[in-house]
């Protein structure tokens, strides 16, 4: 009988921890494409309708387009670039913050046309981080359910 328990609570508590693994890998990937919805945002806003960042950023807020990223980017103190810069720090892997240096450096220094550009480079390194985690995200979900 003792054994049936123990056999009964490995099995309960496995299930459970792949189950609390799948939802971890769940937010990590939420996460990423807030991100990459804001940098999207960024882009269209000063690309289509050339406003400056304090009012892409407060609209952004009026939104409440994301929760994570928006407390994030009012708790974080300094430049837009510094917020962006800590966001990417939490959610990208260490080749896209690499890739994104250039953006979150630059951002709101440069003339339009360069931070257009800037904004398009970035967009394109999260689409590949976003693929990325959705690949892992697919494949590490269906081994933590299969484990549990």
């Amino acid at each position: 009988m003792i054994k049936l328990l123990a056999v009964a609570s490995i099995v309960v508590s496995g299930s459970l921890f792949g189950l609390s693994l799948c939802k971890t890998e769940k937010e990590a990937l939420i996460q990423t494409e807030d991100f990459y919805e804001l940098i999207s945002y960024i882009l269209y806003k000063i690309e289509r309708k050339s406003l400056p960042l304090d009012k892409i950023f407060s609209d952004y807020f009026s939104e409440k387009r994301s929760f994570y990223i928006e407390n994030a980017l009012k708790e974080i103190r300094g430049s837009y670039g510094e917020k962006i810069s800590h966001i990417c720090e939490n959610i990208c892997s260490d080749e896209a913050k690499h890739e994104m240096n250039d953006f979150i450096i630059t951002l709101g220094t440069l003339d339009k046309a360069s931070q257009i550009e800037s904004l398009k480079k970035a967009k394109s390194c999260m689409e590949k981080e976003l693929s990325r985690k959705r690949t892992d995200y697919n494949s590490k979900t269906r081994l933590y359910k299969t484990l549990s």
